[in-house]
């Protein structure tokens, strides 16, 4: 992980993980148990990204009632979801605080798909 820091300005980078950082709103599981990434969670809290977006526990905002989460001045969101459907994280750069989630359900085989709220 330190490597990754010394490749980009930490302070305005997106950094894209599969894995949420561990202990917070974004990695917890149907058994109340925090899987997420130490090393990641301790990447954010030392170096402090602009944001970080992550995906893996898919259950995680049902059982948090989360999708994001600001760990110190960075903004962690993450794109999962527990059904069917493909989940889409809006953000403005300069309003983090703003961002939006959306899940699309597929109507048929060929690519339609509705939006839902």
């Amino acid at each position: 992980m330190e490597k990754i820091a010394k490749m980009a300005p930490v302070k305005k980078t997106i950094f894209l993980f599969h894995a949420p950082p561990y202990g917070g709103k974004l990695d917890l599981m149907y058994r109340n148990m925090h899987i997420g990434s130490i090393a990641i969670q301790r990447f954010i809290t030392h170096h402090q990204p602009f944001l970080t977006l992550h995906g893996h526990i898919h259950e995680s905002p049902d059982m948090t009632g989360s999708w994001r989460e600001q760990i110190g001045r960075t903004y962690a969101l993450s794109g999962v979801n527990d059904s069917p459907g493909l989940t889409i994280v809006r953000f403005d750069t300069d309003q983090l605080e703003h961002a939006t989630r959306q899940t699309i359900l597929p109507l048929g085989a060929f690519g339609d798909a509705e939006a839902t709220d």
